[in-house]
């Protein structure tokens, strides 16, 4: 008999398995873990199948050791695994390897593992918008209570792990913080049926052999999904998979979750409650001659706070003084000599955000040599530097971004916060009483295709923070009258899905579509891409496929560039299975891309 064997190493994609024969006396199953040997070492492989005569033509090593006489997965795991790798375009090693704890041969022997006995029961999709943390509490231990099977809890981020996970409720957590000793304890327990599993994206991977229902909390989070590295999935997509009710959980559901969902299983639970909400129209005051960075309706406010000695939190999610420095009699841009990418203006240096290059901010303009150079965009840096000029005397300025540090604030006066989206998860504690959005356009007008339902979320969770706090909340923008403010003052999402359905029906973006982003960084990746191109357009001719360079377009000596793939939203799922297989070395697989550009 001959084994297929998944060796428990990171391969090329096309290496699936590989076939070893069964040593007489040694009862091999699917999902056994075994040491076989693998050109001049050992390793650890999973068992994908068995046959009677294998396709290689050259002999065969035996397998060499049997780690558990019970397998460590089912076959319908194994099976999942491979079709997953298919589609995002990695080894199926690299799927197995997420299902499994540390791969230490001797601890892995002395686990203790129950026999498979697999259940799937109904698989319903849920949608429930919560208006208030109370009532999502509620609603998550109403759903756990008595329960006999497994219950799997997915949270976007860690920091909204420890919060769900003190709603008080027995659960074996799954995150990446835990020690190897404390993971594979933990995956032990899942993988033998403890009913409730707390943790982040991956966990969705993990062995649950009795799980009857995913609750999804916050889904409209970026962080569902695995952008940095292989395989670059949403945790949307894998939870539908493994034919159990899933539940989404959100405050502002995205509108493909949304469309995707039959109306008698969408609901909403909870009050909202009443905030001080103001539209700052910037246009307006432009009219009436003032240019300053911050309108006089929110310097009124932040004035009026720091009087009363309470805190401020002003949100600019741009890092640096200005995000670029244009000649006004050319329109000449100051950029990177690399990247071509503008420089950002901070601390008195031109920086490069993504090759880290930095230059001396001149003094003329390179092109025709004017001296009307002036700052556009702006960044943290510009909004401190005014608030110091206006409040230093009764305020400590504070900015914050993924670059600074503080674990300590100053107390001896009110604290004017000036950050990003790195600052929002640290401001919670600090008893802020008026929450600003100073440049809501930059969110709204980002050039992706769901940048209106990202600025949304953000706002309502900043919105959130305000409610909790009862705080004030100011928005800065041009277009007061925009769909996504009408939302956050009424609260009612119906206007919002509306536009949102007309725009992404007519240029078949998600939920009409489905994207697949395939991107290459070489020498070579015009052609070569552009040809893969031609190739899809002639034997897929339902995939819709537009070429197009990243920014920046060059990293040295590379070119950086993409294709656009726009998937049937229903066979989806078979269409990537076909089109992975063309890939050539070096392209990189995004299906849901959290952004089609960069």
């Amino acid at each position: 008999m001959i084994a297929h064997v998944i060796p428990l190493k990171r391969m090329p994609m096309k290496m699936a398995y590989f076939d070893y024969t069964i040593p007489d006396g040694m009862d091999i199953k699917i999902g056994q873990l075994v040491e076989i040997p693998f050109r001049s070492s050992t390793l650890l492989g999973c068992v994908s199948g068995t046959t009677n005569k294998s396709q290689h033509k050259g002999s065969l090593k035996p397998v060499a050791r049997l780690l558990n006489e019970t397998p460590f997965l089912s076959e319908r795991s194994i099976n999942l695994a491979i079709e997953t790798a298919r589609v995002y375009g990695v080894a199926p090693s690299v799927i197995i390897t997420m299902m499994l704890p540390s791969l230490q041969k001797r601890a892995l022997t002395n686990l203790e593992l129950k026999p498979i006995i697999e259940k799937r029961g109904s698989s319903t999709k849920k949608v429930i918008r919560y208006m208030d943390e109370q009532s999502l509490e509620e609603k998550i231990k109403s759903g756990i209570k008595n329960n006999k099977k497994q219950i799997l809890i997915l949270a976007p981020t860690l920091s909204r792990l420890l919060e769900v996970r003190n709603y008080d409720f027995d659960a074996v957590s799954w995150e990446s913080t835990m020690s190897v000793k404390s993971k594979r304890e933990a995956w032990q327990k899942i993988r033998n049926g403890t009913p409730v599993i707390m943790g982040m994206r991956s966990a969705v991977f993990l062995p649950l052999y009795n799980l009857e229902k995913i609750l999804i909390i916050d889904e409209e989070e970026q962080d569902h999904k695995s952008w940095d590295q292989a395989p670059r999935y949403r945790v949307h997509d894998i939870a539908e998979r493994l034919g159990v009710d899933v539940t989404y959980f959100s405050r502002t559901p995205t509108f493909t979750t949304v469309h995707n969902t039959t109306k008698k299983n969408l609901s909403q639970i909870g009050k909202r409650k009443p905030t001080n909400i103001t539209i700052a129209d910037i246009a307006k005051e432009r009219g009436s001659g003032n240019y300053d960075v911050v309108s006089s309706t929110l310097e009124a406010q932040i004035r009026k706070k720091v009087e009363d000695k309470q805190n401020v939190f002003l949100f600019i999610n741009k890092k640096g003084f200005a995000q670029l420095l244009r000649c006004r009699d050319c329109g000449f841009i100051f950029s990177c000599v690399s990247c071509f990418l503008p420089y950002t203006l901070s601390d008195n240096k031109a920086l490069c955000r993504h090759c880290k290059s930095a230059a001396e901010i001149p003094t003329k303009c390179h092109k025709c040599g004017g001296i009307t150079l002036r700052y556009q965009g702006t960044g943290v840096q510009q909004i401190a530097h005014w608030a110091g000029k206006e409040f230093a005397h009764k305020a400590n300025i504070i900015e914050w971004t993924a670059d600074d540090e503080h674990e300590q604030l100053p107390t001896e006066k009110p604290i004017i916060i000036v950050g990003t989206t790195a600052a929002i998860s640290n401001v919670q504690s600090k008893n802020i009483k008026l929450f600003g959005v100073v440049d809501a356009d930059h969110i709204l007008n980002i050039p992706e295709y769901d940048a209106a339902e990202r600025g949304l979320a953000l706002f309502v969770k900043l919105l959130t923070m305000a409610q909790k706090s009862e705080a004030d909340f100011v928005v800065q923008t041009q277009a007061p009258n925009h769909v996504v403010f009408e939302t956050l003052i009424s609260g009612k999402l119906q206007p919002f899905i509306k536009t949102e359905n007309s725009v992404r029906k007519q240029l078949r973006y998600p939920p009409y579509s489905k994207l697949m982003k395939i991107a290459m960084e070489s020498q070579k990746a015009i052609s070569t891409l552009q040809n893969l191109a031609e190739t899809i357009k002639q034997n897929m001719k339902e995939i819709d496929v537009v070429a197009y360079p990243l920014l920046p377009e060059t990293r040295g000596k590379n070119k950086r560039y993409a294709l656009l793939c726009k998937l049937d939203s229903e066979k989806w799922w078979k269409q990537a299975q076909e089109i992975t297989p063309l890939l050539k070395q070096g392209m990189k697989v995004d299906i849901d891309p959290n952004s089609l550009l960069s």
